[in-house]
């Protein structure tokens, strides 16, 4: 059985495939994704959202600018389409992961997030 963050990996991955070598290619998502998921285990926050979070954190990139509003708008619709019950969650993780949200950060989780993104 594939689980959400497995199905989510392919398509991100399929979704960021035009910015191979690039500084925000899956690559970077890759390695966010492994310092979120060790940042939440420390802090005791949803591993899950964190996961989902970093996994979608710069999927904007490959619909334009600014890229936390654009991809908090897909990750929306890719949830939506996985049927992902937590997807407002997960939508403010993408819109609040941008450096000028530093003070806008409301959930645990976003701030996982957005720390793992700038380590």
């Amino acid at each position: 059985m594939v689980t959400v963050i497995e199905k989510l990996k392919t398509v991100v991955k399929e979704r960021m495939a035009v910015l191979e070598g690039t500084v925000h290619s899956f690559e970077h998502v890759k390695r966010v994704f492994e310092i979120a998921a060790y940042l939440a285990k420390k802090e005791e926050a949803d591993l899950e959202l964190v996961q989902l979070g970093a996994l979608l954190h710069d999927v904007g990139w490959t619909v334009g600018k600014p890229h936390h509003e654009t991809g908090a708008e897909l990750a929306g619709k890719i949830l939506k389409e996985m049927n992902y019950l937590k997807a407002r969650k997960m939508v403010n993780i993408v819109l609040h992961h941008h450096l000028d949200s530093r003070d806008k950060l409301e959930t645990l989780e976003e701030r996982v997030v957005w720390d793992a993104d700038k380590i």
